[in-house]
Order: C-alpha cells, then sequence, then structure tokens
C-alpha cells in the first residue's frame, strides 16, 4: 500500500514522480500497471492536488580544494589574511567540512559576508556560486 502523496512532479507527458508523506518518490507511469499506486495518484489528484514541474536537483558539494580553485589567487589571499574573525571562522569552517555545498546556507551567507566586507564582488559570489571557476 502507497502512504499518502504529497507532492507530484512531471517527468515527462507519461511519467510522474510522487512524494509521499514519508519521504518515499515512487516514478508512476499514469494509467499503468501498479494498481495501489494509480489509485493514490488518483486520490492526490482528487483532493485537490497538483502536480508541479520536477524540482531542480540540488547545488553540488565540492571537496574543498575544488572549492577553493572557484576563487582567483587574490579572492584566496584576501580571504586567509583578512583580519575579519568572521571570515577567519568560516573559511575554516569550510576547510574543516570536507565538501562545501554551493547552495548550503553557511557557503551562501560566507560568501555574502565576504561581499559585504569587500574581499569578493557581487559578480564573482554569483559565478563562485554557479561552479563557474575563474577566467
Amino acid at each position: 500500500m502507497v502512504d499518502v502523496i504529497t507532492a507530484a512532479y512531471t517527468i515527462d507527458s507519461q511519467n510522474v514522480m510522487l512524494v509521499t508523506s514519508t519521504g518515499v518518490k515512487l516514478f508512476h507511469t499514469v494509467g499503468g500497471y501498479d494498481v495501489a499506486a494509480e489509485a493514490a495518484y488518483q486520490a492526490f489528484l482528487a483532493g485537490g492536488g497538483v502536480v508541479g514541474a520536477a524540482p531542480a536537483p540540488p547545488a553540488p558539494k565540492l571537496p574543498f580544494l575544488q572549492f577553493m580553485a572557484l576563487f582567483t589567487a587574490s579572492e584566496q589571499t584576501a580571504i586567509v589574511s583578512s583580519s575579519d574573525p568572521k571570515i577567519k571562522i568560516w573559511a575554516l569552517m569550510a576547510s574543516g567540512a570536507g565538501e562545501v555545498g554551493l547552495s548550503d546556507a553557511p557557503t551562501v551567507a560566507g560568501l555574502a559576508y565576504a561581499v559585504s566586507i569587500g574581499l569578493l564582488t557581487s559578480s564573482r559570489q554569483a559565478q563562485i556560486l554557479a561552479g563557474t571557476p575563474p577566467a
């Protein structure tokens, strides 16, 4: 038995990804052979559920050295030599994390702070968050 469907996302014209209340993701062909999944899907729709676009995949997590390679040499130097304790702690925590998620809150906040104190420009921040290495 399929538990309650909380969301449905279009994969293509015949297939949907169903997300249940327990977080289980099911891939279902509309009108397919899985009777329980079809019944749960139809109940979701009858209850006012709306099929949306598939969610974007999460931003990648990069090993710390690969993350640092997204910065120019002068940006790296500015961060490492900064006297600002918030930047020092952010860089230390990022280095100790092993992997750095480009969409993770600490990464986004740390880069925004680096912009606010003049270590990065907002355009470089956007490039770094997009995973684009410097030119």
